[in-house]
């Protein structure tokens, strides 16, 4: 059974809809991206997936059909959102807001969990009694990933996790991303403008135009695409 299945998925915001027909699965375990130029509807459709947004179609996760559920019931099942922007909660400090992450389980592990990732961010730890707001974009996207896997997810959406930041700090992020998978098994549905970086990840590409998947496959066969350079080049 696959992670997430979704058929037919139209969305958009009042009569104006921004994705058409969206057929696309993510099986466990899998790094899945979604590619396309600015405008192609790509944040609608995560927005679409995490309960944002009213959608019309067929969208299962775990075999249980998640279409139209409030976001908080989306989390719930087992679906954690990191949105473009970061969400942080920027009132908050660092651990409120990994505590915020938390708020769905009833476990006696949290603070363990909170342990791990602020080793694996260290910045985090130094900050933890510090108000979110006053974080960098680096280290407010660290902590926006890390709140998102204090929920345990078995999906991870991440909405452009590069958007912002300097290369150096994107390239630790998506090693991060990769070792999260490697070791954990979450999935992850990925959309990101850098390209490059997203095929290095992912293992299976759709691609967006105005709206409509208009490719899908292997990411071997987008490398060096003409599908890519088109959509991202008008080429």
């Amino acid at each position: 059974m696959s992670t997430l299945e979704v058929h037919g998925m139209s969305a958009g915001y009042g009569r104006a809809a921004v994705i058409h027909d969206i057929d696309l699965r993510v099986d466990p375990g899998q790094v899945v991206v979604i590619l396309g130029a600015n405008g192609a509807g790509k944040t609608t459709t995560m927005r679409a997936l995490s309960g944002e947004v009213p959608v019309s179609g067929s969208i299962t996760f775990g075999g249980r059909s998640i279409a139209n559920l409030r976001p908080d019931q989306i989390a719930r099942l087992g679906i954690r959102a990191v949105p473009q922007g970061r969400g942080t909660l920027t009132s908050l400090t660092v651990r409120e807001n990994l505590l915020v992450g938390a708020s769905c389980r009833a476990d006696s592990e949290v603070e363990a969990d909170i342990a791990r990732w602020m080793d694996a961010f260290p910045a985090l730890a130094r900050r933890a009694d510090q108000p979110a707001g006053t974080l960098s974009g680096g280290e407010q996207q660290m902590l926006a990933l890390a709140r998102a896997l204090l929920g345990r997810p078995q999906l991870l959406l991440c909405d452009e996790p590069s958007l912002g930041l300097a290369p150096v700090i994107v390239r630790d992020l998506f090693s991060f991303l990769s070792t999260v998978n490697a070791e954990t098994g979450t999935s992850l549905l990925l959309v990101e403008q850098n390209a490059n970086l997203a095929l290095n990840l992912a293992s299976f590409v759709y691609l967006l135009e105005v709206g409509y998947i208009v490719e899908s496959g292997p990411t071997s066969d987008f490398v060096n695409s003409d599908a890519i350079r088109r959509a991202y080049l008008g080429m």
